[in-house]
């Protein structure tokens, strides 16, 4: 910025900063030896190891499975969808992948790499025993890869019969 005084830089600078959001302000351009001296990109991600970056997982709640749950309890989750997974007709449950993970219990899962998003690995006693247990086999289905969808969206219908009490209710789900 020739012809323009130390001042002057530093307000266009600040200026520059306001205009490039509250990051660009905390990390100043930096330089660096491979590209000779330039100005390198502040906004510029580091490379990505696997090692560095793990999965995030459902935080645990007051429901998270511990790892000495009996099945019955596993498997009354699934079979529960929270009230927010129905649609507005109160007909069709939208599951979200990570849900099912954080009710089951994540040590269930394992990833598989063909289809790209986690299943219940074959030593899970949700998988080998989940339908005899309770668990719709629409949803078992889902958990151990079909369809291949980090979502599901099953008729409310699936999910009627037993509530979590036991008890028989054909209104399940519904306010």
């Amino acid at each position: 910025m020739a012809g323009m005084s130390e001042g002057s830089q530093s307000l266009t600078a600040g200026a520059s900063n306001r205009l490039n959001g509250p990051t660009a302000a905390l990390n100043p351009p930096t330089t660096s030896a491979s590209s000779g001296g330039a100005p390198t990109d502040p906004q510029a991600s580091p490379p990505r190891s696997s090692a560095l970056y793990t999965p995030t997982f459902p935080p645990a709640h007051d429901d998270f499975p511990a790892a000495n749950d009996p099945l019955e309890a596993i498997v009354n989750r699934p079979r529960n969808p929270p009230p927010e997974a129905y649609n507005a007709s109160r007909t069709v449950v939208t599951l979200p992948l990570q849900w099912a993970i954080g009710v089951i219990g994540v040590d269930q899962f394992r990833e598989e790499e063909t289809i790209n998003r986690r299943i219940l690995r074959s030593s899970s006693e949700v998988r080998q025993r989940g339908v005899a247990a309770g668990v719709p086999v629409d949803v078992l289905a889902w958990l151990v890869g079909a369809p291949a969808t980090e979502t599901v969206e099953l008729s409310a219908e699936v999910f009627k019969g037993e509530n979590k009490d036991g008890n028989t209710d054909d209104s399940q789900g519904v306010a």
